[in-house]
């Protein structure tokens, strides 16, 4: 009877109680936006993340409860090559490109540095992950997070991402349509 009733104890004591875990959700969601680039040489685009549509978006996530946490899962580009016909076809062969992020207070952060993309596919998916610069992730993180929990300042509409770069070779063209693709997981927290 011992041997039975020492490891049922055991067992018993090791049980969690249900009314101690922390029950969090992480519904998953993307935003994106679209910039065009139909430049020789070098070339800056502004991509406009507006802040009512990515607050709409988590709104319709399936998820109740307080926001505690919104976590980067990955950045990317997705490229389509010669989009626009009103424009000459791409002729450069790759295109070295930096994504400098605009926090609420006007500041520039490296959010990606030295992504370089090689312009032989019709259309091409390049995964930001090895390029990415901490401080730029972290502080684009901590803008969304605002805009999750209702803290973004007075005034502000817009998250503000660059796509600064260079042609090689330096006389090529670019015409092509980029989006910048943000995919989150947002932490909700049952009150």
């Amino acid at each position: 009877m011992k041997k039975i009733l020492i490891p049922l104890v055991v067992a018993w004591m090791m049980m969690p109680s249900c009314d101690l875990k922390d029950v969090k959700l992480y519904p998953s969601m993307s935003e994106s936006t679209t910039e065009y680039i139909h430049h020789q040489g070098s070339y800056s685009e502004t991509g406009i993340y507006n802040v009512t549509e990515i607050k709409n978006s988590i709104n319709d996530l399936d998820a109740e409860g307080r926001v505690t946490d919104v976590m980067i899962e990955g950045l990317y580009l997705n490229i389509l090559l010669n989009t626009q016909i009103d424009y000459p076809v791409t002729t450069a062969t790759s295109t070295s490109a930096d994504l400098i992020l605009t926090d609420w207070d006007g500041i520039d952060f490296n959010l990606a540095d030295d992504v370089t993309i090689e312009l032989n596919k019709t259309s091409q998916t390049v995964n930001l992950h090895e390029y990415l610069d901490s401080e730029g992730v972290n502080q684009l993180r901590d803008m969304l997070f605002d805009v999750a929990t209702n803290a973004v300042p007075a005034g502000a509409t817009e998250v503000r991402v660059a796509l600064n770069g260079v042609m090689t070779p330096v006389n090529g063209f670019v015409n092509a349509q980029v989006d910048i693709v943000i995919d989150l997981s947002i932490e909700f927290t049952p009150e």
